[in-house]
């Protein structure tokens, strides 16, 4: 699953998540999709055409990239277990 080619689409019920997101740029659509399931809204992946770039290069740093997705993945993994254990 490539979360990041900039498509997404959105039911409007899912909106109150993007008020709790905690991270910015690129790392937006992977903590949404994390709180999305955590909430156990579905999540359906659709095939998308992606072509080469022409212009320009891409400003997306793979390193900052990679350590706030690990990031998100481990605070919301912490976040989970926390509830889980506080029962």
């Amino acid at each position: 699953m490539n979360n990041q080619n900039g498509f997404r689409a959105f039911n409007k019920k899912v909106t109150p998540l993007f008020f709790k997101t905690t991270f910015q740029d690129f790392s937006v659509p992977t903590e949404l999709i994390l709180l999305a399931s955590i909430k156990g809204y579905k999540i359906k992946e659709c095939p998308v055409d992606l072509y080469h770039r022409q212009f320009r290069s891409s400003k997306v740093k793979l390193g900052k990239l990679t350590l706030n997705i690990f990031s998100c993945i481990l605070i919301q993994y912490i976040k989970k277990s926390k509830k889980i254990f506080s029962k």
